[in-house]
């Protein structure tokens, strides 16, 4: 039941109110996939807004981002998976959103070439930083940065990129400095430590830009927790999701106001 359960529908399914393809039987079924992702994502984004899906693999963020900003939206997609792009595009055209600039790149701290690691596992863990013995082959994609990519501020960002996150903060230097920006980000320790940093890196360079961190309930809403206990929980569970924003958006009133219990 379990190996059935980890193959793929052999035809496009919906999940959030998008068609997908191709997606695990285990996620057709449950009907969600990070159920507190999804849900903070489903409460926090509104219609008309400009939000970055960074490593978007099949496009599951990236559909339900261009569902919920609807026409006047924009979804900037990145993913430099030649393979998953394609699948991506492909479910973007299977929707009709009309709403999404999709980027063969990764993006990081520079433009130019990477050397990242396609894992022969399955997909969604393509990386800059291996573990040692794992089936990855080195395959080398063009990189560039948010700042560079997406004109003006976007209101919401989803970064999931394997260890990355460092690098794509460092090549959205301006997009940052705004006050009002929401952030969802993997914060996995050890992956982070095949890195040149250590897993505190990410968290104290997210507060000398002016962010506050949370750990993200079930329902979507927000926990308050210190570095040291978002660390162990992470630890704890091999690898979290983060919210982050800067005060001003959780005060009355504020974007993500409605994020707090």
């Amino acid at each position: 039941m379990q190996k059935l359960l980890n193959e793929d529908m052999p035809f496009p399914v919906p999940i959030q109110g998008s068609w997908v393809f191709p997606l695990k039987v285990r996620l057709f079924l449950k009907g969600t996939y990070e159920a507190e992702v999804t849900n903070l994502i489903k409460r926090a984004v509104k219609k008309d807004w400009v939000v970055a899906d960074v490593g978007t693999q099949h496009g599951y963020y990236t559909l339900l981002f261009a569902r919920l900003v609807g026409k006047q939206g924009h979804v900037y997609a990145f993913e430099p998976d030649p393979v998953s792009y394609r699948r991506l595009m492909n479910n973007v055209q299977r929707n009709h959103y009309k709403n999404v600039v999709a980027v063969p790149k990764a993006a990081t701290d520079r433009i130019g070439v990477a050397k990242f690691y396609v894992t022969t596992l399955g997909y969604g863990k393509d990386t800059m930083f291996p573990k040692p013995n794992y089936p990855h082959a080195p395959h080398e994609f063009p990189t560039t940065t948010l700042d560079n990519e997406i004109p003006g501020i976007p209101h919401f960002m989803k970064v999931d990129v394997e260890g990355a996150e460092l690098l794509v903060l460092e090549g959205a230097k301006r997009i940052l400095q705004s006050p009002d920006i929401g952030i969802v980000l993997e914060f996995h320790p050890r992956i982070l430590a095949r890195t040149k940093n250590v897993p505190a890196d990410m968290l104290e360079t997210l507060h000398s830009m002016g962010f506050l961190t949370f750990t993200i309930k079930t329902d979507g809403t927000l926990t308050t927790k210190t570095d040291t206990e978002i660390t162990e929980e992470a630890n704890a569970r091999d690898g979290i999701n983060l919210f982050a924003c800067k005060k001003e958006s959780l005060a009355l009133g504020g974007r993500f106001a409605g994020l707090l219990p």
